[in-house]
């Protein structure tokens, strides 16, 4: 194991232990136990997509479950969006594009007779 400091040691074993180590309350002397939590949230980003499964939901819904998490989401972060509903494979696009989103296609899952449309979305730059 490489010693702290150096270019090939991996904080982020140490930085989720420190999380789960962490009391949830933000009270007394708790500050500074507050501060290396909110570090240790961005050092462990990623570039990994969230996934967000609205399948057997429908119309509205996957779109409006799909806006509520791209809300909470930095600018440029992706989201996989799962949906079964018809609807969605055309609702989820135009959504996108009206609000400033990108949206790709993935290759469907699920068995042919009822297939779950994918698609990666990528936040823009403005609110949902």
């Amino acid at each position: 194991m490489a010693s702290p400091g150096s270019a090939s040691f991996d904080a982020e074993p140490f930085l989720r232990a420190a999380i789960f180590a962490l009391p949830d309350r933000n009270a007394g002397g708790i500050t500074s136990f507050l501060f290396l939590f909110r570090f240790s949230e961005a050092c462990l980003a990623d570039d990994t997509p969230t996934t967000l499964d609205v399948t057997g939901y429908r119309c509205p819904m996957p779109v409006i479950r799909m806006e509520a998490a791209l809300r909470r989401m930095a600018p440029g972060s992706s989201l996989i969006v799962r949906a079964d509903d018809p609807v969605a494979a055309l609702d989820i696009p135009h959504f996108c594009r009206e609000a400033g989103h990108e949206a790709r296609r993935q290759p469907d899952q699920g068995p042919e007779e009822w297939p779950i449309c994918v698609f990666l979305v990528t936040r823009g730059p403005n609110p949902a």
